[in-house]
């Protein structure tokens, strides 16, 4: 594998750009989070009279449910603070796997991708 060109040859326009959308993702993100973790840490009453079982049933899978959002939320943040570092590095738009470069298409999309699509598609398929 040959060394990568600097941050993937982007220019420093295209870097700033990526760079805005993912400190907006991220400050999306801690927004939602914060009232994920207030959803989820919501306190239950105990009172689970035969009458409130329903509402007691809604309530259990609400708050799963914001739990299950949380740690996706979570693992987009790592995955953003990943992506930002990467930029730092010199790295950013270059493909972990390969080494090459990561298609513009494909950074808008998923500005914190780390692999380009056909490695992506190589590790899915268990290759």
């Amino acid at each position: 594998m040959s060394p990568p060109k600097k941050n993937a040859g982007l220019s420093r326009a295209e870097l700033d750009k990526f760079r805005k959308a993912l400190l907006k993702m991220r400050a999306d993100i801690l927004g939602n989070v914060e009232s994920l973790e207030a959803e989820a840490l919501k306190a239950r009453g105990d009172d689970v009279s035969v009458d409130h079982m329903a509402d007691h049933g809604s309530d259990s899978f609400e708050q799963d449910q914001s739990i299950t959002l949380l740690e996706s939320q979570s693992e987009a943040l790592r995955e953003i603070t990943a992506a930002l570092k990467r930029m730092d590095d010199g790295i950013y738009g270059v493909c972990e796997q390969t080494g090459k470069k990561i298609g513009k298409a494909r950074l808008k999309a998923i500005p914190y991708v780390r692999l380009s699509l056909e490695a992506q598609m190589e590790e899915e398929q268990g290759g």
